[in-house]
């Protein structure tokens, strides 16, 4: 409705000059638009903590589709081989630590949240201001497991990030 009265204004009154101030005016709006919800690319070159450090909260991106069955899998293959199932249970329905499967996310389901709380550990995750948004049984905090003190010290940005696939495709409705 209103492109056609733009449409109508510019072409019946022969403004043609003011096609190019719209012109320009809507092409900074959508500029605007496209980078208020732009989210970072991820490099899978750096590490856990230096993504972390360098990317603004809620812009961690996975690069890896929950929905793709070759990336839900190759994400429970680290899962499995990073003993991440001796906490949260083989198909992640939880142990010593929460079930992953269930649809309770103590600190929200988002890839940054989850690659922050991978990376970081439950408690460094609440100094920088996370809080629970739900409860679960569990025994301990949430160690950080990209330090390699409790995880084997392969796991990388990559494979962090293939790990939280498989956790997401646990959620999507088949």
């Amino acid at each position: 409705m209103i492109l056609k009265a733009i449409n109508t204004f510019i072409f019946k009154t022969r403004q043609y000059k003011y096609f190019n101030y719209l012109f320009i005016f809507l092409s900074l709006i959508a500029t605007r638009v496209v980078y208020a919800g732009e989210s970072s690319e991820v490099d899978l070159s750096k590490t856990p903590f230096e993504i972390v450090e360098s990317t603004p909260k809620g812009k961690i991106v996975n690069p890896f589709d929950p929905a793709n069955p070759e990336d839900a899998k190759s994400g429970h293959t680290v899962f499995m081989e990073t003993s991440c199932n001796g906490c949260h249970g083989g198909t992640g329905g939880g142990g010593m630590g929460p079930p992953l499967s269930n649809k309770r996310w103590v600190y929200g389901n988002d890839t940054d949240t989850l690659f922050r709380l991978i990376t970081l550990g439950s408690q460094e995750l609440q100094k920088r201001g996370y809080t629970r948004k739900a409860r679960e049984n569990v025994r301990a905090p949430m160690p950080s497991q990209a330090s390699g003190a409790i995880v084997i010290e392969s796991l990388t940005t990559e494979r962090i990030l293939r790990i939280i696939t498989w956790i997401q495709s646990l959620h999507i409705d088949k």
